[in-house]
């Protein structure tokens, strides 16, 4: 089977709005994956039900969850827990069921020695964490991401984004600020996204002139200069758009889009 004409395909008819053809496309490939015993195929197949359940109108968020888990059952990877993670908490709205995936993506993906999905697992669990309102176990996170950005792992830069830039705009402690700063001011020149690279450029842009001119603690900025739409993960970030629930989008469909740090 060429998965890459069945992504092709299925995505196709996703942006034609014709889900029900897509969703029998599917349903074949997933048999013969099974019959074949193929867990590969099969996983990439369950992959593109779960975004072609998300992308229906209306969604249909009860089956995108089932694919998800089915997909952890025949994966058994920490990154396929991190994607119904993200399902949970980009499609469902649901930070408290986020918290607690994300952390066992976190703890699977450990025992696998898999730093991009732990990376991208910490910056998920510390804005579930931010919207439960959970600052101090947010803050915790940030050290776990500093940890990994200083020892230099082969992480993906850019879903820790939208991460830091809300504990920055909630942070008070110099400390928690300062730390967000040191961060980003080291990812911004290695993402290679554009609009990444902006956003993670503001913290350390504040940084500079905190030094040169002091304002009074606790005083409000739009980092970047930039607000965004609201949760379409085929959007990008746009000027002057407001996010009505203070989160931000969603990562653009193509993963893994960032560059790599360390060897």
């Amino acid at each position: 089977m060429d998965l890459h004409e069945l992504e092709r395909r299925v995505w196709k008819l996703i942006d034609a709005r014709q889900f029900y053809i897509a969703e029998a496309e599917l349903h074949q490939a997933r048999l013969k994956a099974s019959n074949d015993k193929d867990p590969n195929v099969l996983g990439n197949v369950l992959s593109l039900l779960v975004e072609l359940y998300r992308s229906m109108e209306p969604p249909d968020l009860a089956k995108a969850e089932s694919q998800c888990l089915e997909l952890e059952q025949v994966s058994g990877t920490g990154y396929a827990k991190l994607q119904t993670a993200m399902m949970l908490y980009w499609s469902m709205d649901s930070p408290s069921r986020t918290v607690a995936k994300a952390q066992d993506a976190i703890t699977q993906a450990s025992r696998e020695r898999d730093d991009k999905t732990v990376y991208q697992s910490y910056g998920l669990l510390g804005l579930a964490l931010l919207d439960l309102h959970q600052v101090e176990d947010a803050v915790r996170v940030l050290g776990e991401i500093e940890r990994m950005v200083t020892a230099r792992q082969r992480i993906v830069v850019g879903d820790e984004t939208p991460f830091l830039e809300r504990l920055l705009a909630q942070a008070r402690e110099p400390k928690t600020r300062t730390t967000i700063q040191r961060i980003a001011k080291i990812l911004w020149p290695v993402c290679r996204e554009a609009a990444f690279a902006v956003r993670l450029r503001a913290p350390a842009d504040l940084a500079k002139l905190a030094r040169a001119a002091p304002g009074p603690s606790g005083s409000s900025f739009l980092l970047g200069g930039r607000q965004f739409l609201p949760k379409d993960n085929t959007r990008q970030a746009t000027p002057g758009v407001l996010y009505g629930d203070g989160k931000m989008p969603p990562p653009p469909r193509r993963r893994y889009a960032f560059c790599t740090t360390g060897d």
